[in-house]
């Protein structure tokens, strides 16, 4: 309501601003476009008169095409959305000079076929049982302009697209015009109809729905039928004459886009009262539903139309239930409960009542029902399980009551898998049917629980990887049916799991779906999210490496290397198949530059830089080759970025660790590593070596993380340059601060005295670094709580003896009271002296008795 206040407000505004501006071609073009957008809502509570006149002078004093065009559609809305003033509509539009107008637009605008297309719709609503109108198209040589727009642009696309629709829509407005006798007599002396007849026969070309209007004006314009009496509903007609008069109204309506010359609501009530009154006949059922499927083909939706859909409804379902053997009259039943629920329902619009509820779920079952029985039939099957779609469309809940009906071994699913296979080549089959059994798996949780359960699983597997190899430019329903396999395979449990990898079709259909649709995220990203899941198994991993499934990710990765979604996907499937690709295929597809482009050119998705990571591991685990590679084409630059701008992720920090340590193994590569590394990787340990900041979870230890980050700074500690970084950097404080926090945990322990060790003492400047007492107090700690571990008491040892050597440090190692015992004690308990390296500790410490 406030709506309509404004937009009236705006059309005063309008008319006054159009005395200034009208040669403006800006101006008319923005303002036509809006009232194009206000006439798509109907005008019915606004000022009419001004709304056309504004239109009229608008176009009147316009040369753009976009003018026109706008133009026409404003003055067909006019009369088309609001049926219950067709004729006042009718006779403004008229008034304000708006049909000659359109006329006039039709000569002016002969090159611009969008023009003549919407110039005819707006004739076929100006006209519908006016023949006043009619009239002024006759004076004003209309049908000559409208017969020029059904020849324009007769080129070979003349059958498509806009140059089909101007075709239609040009002979319904000569249709419409023909039930006038004055206006048939001129298409007949015109020449028209002989030229009508001559295309008729000579085109072989013309698609069903145009020759079937082209016949139905000859009709009209012959001799022997000029009136519209077939048209007429009587009281008390008999089936045939029933059936005839269906059947006269359904050649008018057939395949138009819009057809309001006809009376709809009047139309519905008659073909829903034959319905009811024949309900055994099945010429009536058929012809009828025909005629509703039609009425329904185009949006219907209105407010407080609810009681019509469930009278639709229950007629529909009537017929199905009484001729669900017929295959026809459940074609059309179907298309009619499809069209209903694809134009007038959304999963949007409001909770429908429970009696509409119950109506649809009676709807699905009877469906369900007939699509079974006549499964044998191609139309039947795609008819209904488009209704079925729709059904499921429109409101979801009704998906789950699939597993339901008929349960057992003919339950919907498996009838829909028989159907595919029984019409393999029907592609409206096949996406109904995929589009079902997306929306089944998505809405019913945990259905995979028996056998007969993973039957399903394995028939559907196996029908869709039929469907993905055989189909061609079937992206959407390739990418439903993908997301199919992806829900069994990744959330249906272990069993669906193992079901699904036991086909060994789809791992070939998958990868050749990549192959065929290399610029679909949806295709490539789907197919990496299977291939992720399957590639866990070690048989699976060697046929998807086998069969190409490496070298289409690496592919997809560096043509969408800029989309961090797939990016994120590829990397989680390439982590599972660097270990069984082929190190040539690796390194033919120049594995680690691709990797690195897309982990630069998605540097601010954190998931995307911590899956790159682990991609750098796993390649650099493969072979040594790739570790020179990814050095050199700048790995530890870029993780040690990403481990600094995400410093508050401990996954980042985690997997950032694990990648350098990996890549540094070689000495030759680990100046240049620890020279981008060192500093973020204390960073890191830093800020998430304490206990109560880590997570715990099957994906990481919180010690273990410590662990191997230790593990990348004893790497990485074996260079003069790095063990100055390092000593700069804080990391002896760190790895004494890791050995108080996590002191119980002897490996982690063992792994910061080696990287102490490495730190401490330089063999190529024969240097040894002066430490603190705190250093030796972090040492002493590990000795004493490790006591029974000869690794712990043979590390910490080995860094007592490199130690003493400064003079310095043998000071320290004099001071503290608990050097000597610790030492002695690991010898007795060990029986061993440790290489001689604790008597070499000993001989620098007092005495005992001292």
């Amino acid at each position: 309501e406030r709506c309509n206040k404004w937009i009236s407000k705006y059309l005063i505004y309008a008319m006054a601003a159009k005395t200034c501006h009208l040669k403006s071609r800006a101006f008319s073009e923005s303002l036509i476009c809006f009232l194009s957008k206000i006439s798509d809502r109907g005008v019915a509570s606004l000022n009419r008169h001004l709304f056309l006149t504004i239109i009229a002078d608008v176009i009147s004093s316009s040369d753009s095409p976009i003018v026109a065009h706008h133009g026409c559609r404003c003055f067909h809305n006019v009369c088309a959305l609001d049926p219950e003033s067709v004729s006042s509509s009718q006779a403004e539009v008229a008034a304000v000079d708006g049909i000659t107008n359109i006329i006039s637009l039709m000569e002016a605008f002969k090159e611009h076929q969008s023009v003549q297309s919407e110039a005819c719709l707006a004739l076929v609503a100006l006209c519908a049982k006016s023949s006043t109108n009619k009239a002024i198209v006759l004076e004003e040589g209309g049908i000559e302009g409208i017969f020029s727009a059904y020849l324009s642009f007769g080129s070979s696309k003349a059958y498509e697209g806009v140059g089909l629709m101007t075709k239609v829509r040009a002979c319904s407005a000569l249709i419409s015009l023909a039930l006038d006798p004055a206006c048939k007599i001129e298409m007949k002396s015109s020449g028209i109809i002989e030229k009508f007849n001559s295309i008729l026969q000579e085109d072989e070309k013309i698609p069903h729905e145009l020759r079937s209007l082209i016949e139905r004006l000859l009709i009209l314009t012959s001799d022997e039928e000029g009136d519209d009496w077939l048209l007429e509903f009587k009281d008390g007609a008999s089936e045939d004459e029933t059936v005839v008069c269906i059947l006269a109204h359904l050649r008018m309506i057939t395949n138009k886009d819009d057809d309001h010359h006809v009376d709809t609501s009047s139309l519905m009530q008659n073909s829903l009262r034959a319905i009811r009154k024949f309900s055994s006949s099945r010429a009536v059922q058929e012809s009828a539903c025909k005629v509703l499927a039609c009425l329904y083909s185009s949006n219907q939706r209105q407010t407080g139309a609810e009681q019509s859909y469930i009278d639709v409804l229950e007629a529909v379902e009537v017929s199905l239930r009484e001729h669900q053997n017929c295959h026809t009259v459940v074609a059309a039943a179907s298309s009619v409960i499809s069209n209903m629920c694809t134009t007038c329902m959304t999963p949007a619009d409001e909770e429908p009542s429970q009696i509409l509820s119950d109506t649809l779920y009676r709807a699905i079952m009877e469906v369900v029902n007939a699509m079974e029985l006549c499964i044998d039939d191609i139309t039947a099957a795609e008819q209904t399980s488009g209704a079925l779609w729709a059904l499921c469309n429109a409101k979801p809940s009704l998906v789950v009551s699939l597993g339901t009906i008929n349960p057992g071994k003919s339950n919907t699913i498996n009838v829909l898998i028989d159907a595919m296979k029984k019409f393999p080549s029907s592609i409206e089959l096949h996406t109904n049917a995929i589009s079902v059994m997306h929306s089944f798996f998505i809405q019913s949780e945990n259905i995979i629980k028996d056998e007969r359960s993973i039957a399903c699983v394995v028939n559907v597997s196996s029908v869709l990887s039929k469907f993905m190899k055989e189909s061609e430019g079937e992206v959407a329903t390739i990418g439903t049916a993908l997301k199919i396999l992806n829900i069994l395979a990744d959330e249906r449990g272990y069993d669906a799991k193992i079901a699904l990898s036991e086909n060994d079709e789809i791992i070939a259909a998958i990868v050749s779906c990549m192959f065929s649709y290399p610029d679909s995220l949806v295709i490539q990203g789907t197919a990496c999210d299977i291939i992720r899941t399957l590639a866990v198994n070690n048989l699976k991993r060697s046929q998807i490496c086998h069969q190409g499934g490496t070298t289409r990710i690496i592919d997809s990765l560096k043509r969408m290397k800029k989309d961090s979604s797939f990016v994120y996907k590829g990397f989680m499937a390439l982590e599972n198949l660097v270990s069984g690709a082929d190190v040539d295929v690796l390194t033919a597809n120049d594995t680690p530059k691709v990797v690195l482009t897309a982990i630069e050119a998605c540097f601010e998705e954190v998931n995307v830089q911590i899956h790159g990571a682990e991609v750098i591991f796993h390649l650099s685990s493969r072979h040594d080759s790739f570790k020179e590679a990814l050095v050199r084409l700048g790995a530890a630059r870029l993780i040690s970025e990403a481990m600094t701008r995400f410093l508050p992720s401990w996954e980042m920090q985690q997997k950032g660790c694990i990648a350098i340590w990996s890549i540094s193994t070689p000495k030759a590569l680990r100046s240049e590593v620890g020279h981008y590394a060192i500093t973020p990787i204390i960073d890191g340990v830093s800020a998430h070596c304490s206990p109560d900041d880590l997570p715990s979870s099957p994906q990481g230890d919180k010690q273990k993380f410590c662990e191997d980050a230790l593990g990348a700074v004893k790497c990485l500690s074996t260079t003069t340059a790095n063990k100055r970084s390092l000593e700069e950097s804080g990391a002896i404080d760190l790895i004494c601060s890791i050995i108080w926090l996590h002191g119980e945990n002897a490996d982690l322990c063992k792994a910061a005295l080696s990287a102490l060790s490495n730190i401490c003492a330089d063999r190529d400047t024969n240097q040894i670094l002066r430490i603190s007492a705190d250093v030796l107090d972090a040492l002493v700690q590990t000795m004493r709580t490790h006591q029974n571990k000869k690794e712990v008491q043979s590390l910490a040892i080995v860094l007592l003896r490199n130690l003493t050597f400064s003079p310095t440090n043998c000071l320290i190692l004099q001071q503290n009271k608990y050097v000597s015992t610790l030492v002695h004690n690991a010898m007795v308990n060990f029986n061993t002296s440790f290489e001689g390296r604790a008597e070499d500790v000993l001989r620098v410490m007092p005495s005992l008795n001292q």
